[in-house]
């Protein structure tokens, strides 16, 4: 938490300053929009973790901070920001804007907040969600993929879902990378194991698993678990015997024990085995290992339609949050399985099986 902390007010504090810098010089109008929304997005980072923070925009002396601003205020100052920031935003979605913040991207950040408005100033805004994720929708630049992995790929630049997403290049990592394969494979699966790199000597961390419970919840012939067919590697999750590349079974570090993902995985001293692996991202067996070239979305377009289905089933209009939620899933299953009814408690599991791995705090 005090890594999130730091680096929100980090990322705040260099927008600040190019705010300051630019704010008002000809020519620069979007990028200061730009900045505008990554200071707001900061903000809403800190409000979704820690309620009332300090809202700052000059380098404050040391003990001049003062008392936090309310949840509230912050709110407030962020709808703000993203509100002065909109005009001045790039709208098209095409190639030569890729990775950059668009109007879109600042409406899809907005629509978030109006959706948890209840919870951070206690007045629920749900027409104003409602609003602006029909603004995004009616926009004609998103539509969902009609393959669900299409994007997680390494080459995922081409996904007319993904919306502000953050640019990954192995040639030039930066201070952050895409290394969601280093934090979930085995030991063994990189160098010689199903995902083989050229980089020998380099281990994955065999860290993250996902619960028994949220993996048993997805109904089996939902295609987001993923698959593995004809050599092609797109799945959602890892479980059971491991195989290398040529079919053969992977063991643990021992040389003796095979490597078995299992189902369970306690949550104090477990095996190197144990636990169901979350993969999603296409494995990178070209780039260094930690720099996979897979683009990360912030938002993705799903998550606007399952915003707006939500905000409408709290308004009362079932109808439409129900054919919002079916629109979603009839990528996921064929034949189609729609629903005949939804509940929040199926919009929320929705969003689990759609956004998993995705950092949006839903039910993973």
């Amino acid at each position: 938490m005090k890594e999130l902390w730091d680096n929100a007010y980090q990322g705040i504090q260099t927008a600040n300053a190019f705010i300051r810098e630019f704010e008002g010089v000809s020519g620069q109008e979007t990028n200061v929009a730009e900045a505008l929304v990554l200071r707001a997005f900061f903000y809403y980072q800190l409000i979704d973790f820690f309620e009332g923070v300090h809202i700052v925009t000059e380098s404050p002396l040391p003990g001049q901070l003062g008392p936090r601003n309310t949840r509230g205020e912050v709110f407030d100052f962020i709808v703000n920001d993203i509100t002065t920031a909109s005009s001045d935003l790039l709208t098209e979605n095409v190639t030569l804007n890729y990775g950059k913040i668009k109007h879109w991207d600042a409406q899809a950040l907005l629509a978030k907040l109006y959706l948890n408005a209840e919870v951070y100033t206690g007045t629920a805004r749900w027409n104003e969600c409602i609003t602006t994720c029909d603004a995004i929708i009616n926009s004609g630049q998103y539509s969902l993929a009609s393959n669900y992995f299409d994007n997680f790929l390494i080459s995922n630049e081409g996904s007319n879902e993904n919306m502000f997403v953050i640019q990954f290049s192995p040639s030039d990592p930066g201070p952050v990378s895409n290394h969601f394969q280093m934090e979930t494979l085995h030991y063994n699966q990189l160098d010689d194991g199903l995902f083989a790199n050229p980089s020998v000597g380099t281990s994955p961390w065999n860290g993250f698993t996902t619960l028994a419970d949220f993996y048993n919840s997805f109904d089996p012939a939902d295609d987001r678990l993923g698959d593995i067919s004809n050599g092609q590697v797109h799945q959602g999750f890892l479980i059971g015997q491991q195989l290398d590349d040529l079919g053969l079974p992977l063991f643990e570090r021992d040389g003796a024990t095979p490597l078995i993902f299992t189902l369970d995985v306690p949550l104090i001293d477990a095996t190197e085995s144990e636990g169901v692996r979350v993969l999603k991202f296409e494995a990178d067996e070209v780039s260094p290992p930690g720099q996979a070239e897979n683009d990360y979305p912030i938002f993705r377009y799903s998550d606007i339609l399952l915003m707006k289905a939500e905000a409408a089933l709290r308004t009362g209009d079932n109808s439409t949050a129900l054919n919002l939620v079916n629109s979603i899933r009839a990528r996921a299953f064929d034949p189609d399985q729609p629903l005949t009814s939804v509940s929040l408690d199926q919009i929320f599991d929705e969003r689990g099986f759609e956004l998993y791995w995705e950092g949006t705090g839903d039910r993973t």
